[in-house]
């Protein structure tokens, strides 16, 4: 059976944030307009349901990425008495592995307008959204293939092994309450042109809302 093994620490690691594009945040300033207008009928569940549009046009919103320099060895050797070699399957190699995380609104996002024109912001926590291999950053160190070639389908079982140890790594370095912020912080800029105090709230999971005490105020 394929053993895996981690060769070595992470010795690479970086954070990048991304934004959204420029004709997006245009988009939302052209349908801020009419908001300006306070004689608007049902003003409130006009800026509620803009709101809500500008922000889950995003559907999911990726803030932050870990890059880590993984060392991956993957190895079979079988043997009669363990004196004759049947098959000897080594190979090492480097490859660069992205873990993202953000927010998926698709499904779960409130936005209410409260007294003292107070926009509250009901968000979804943070999660891992993928993580994923780069295989043109493959460096290949030694192959061996004694009794039968190595299929990368055998490697990518073993990837997905390493995917989900750096996932947890990522969790524990505070990727999840990186994730968090920066889409508050990219949310708030998407509504400036409201001129509303943002206040954020976040969704328990599996709930419609979470408590009103977990929050974040307008700065």
């Amino acid at each position: 059976m394929p053993i895996f093994t981690r060769t070595g620490p992470i010795h690479q690691a970086a954070i990048r944030f991304t934004q959204l594009r420029s004709v997006l945040f245009f988009l939302i300033l052209v349908m801020a307009v009419p908001i300006f207008t306070s004689c608007i009928p049902g003003r409130a569940q006009l800026i509620e349901s803009r709101a809500e549009e500008s922000i889950t046009s995003v559907l999911t919103l990726h803030t932050a990425e870990f890059i880590y320099r993984e060392v991956v060895y993957f190895g079979e050797q079988n043997s009669i008495f363990g004196i004759i070699p049947l098959n000897d399957r080594r190979i090492l190699f480097s490859v660069d592995i992205s873990v993202r995380a953000g927010m998926n609104l698709q499904d779960r996002l409130e936005v209410s307008l409260g007294p003292g024109q107070v926009l509250n912001i009901h968000l979804p926590p943070g999660e891992i959204l993928y993580s994923d291999v780069d295989e043109t950053t493959i460096h290949q160190y030694f192959i061996r293939e004694q009794g039968r070639s190595i299929s990368w389908l055998e490697v990518q079982d073993v990837m997905g092994d390493v995917k989900n140890e750096l996932e947890m790594d990522a969790v524990e370095r505070g990727i999840i309450a990186q994730a968090e912020r920066k889409a508050r912080e990219l949310i708030r800029q998407m509504l400036t042109p409201l001129n509303l105090e943002i206040r954020f709230h976040t969704l328990e999971p599996q709930q419609t809302r979470g408590p009103e005490e977990n929050t974040e105020g307008g700065e």
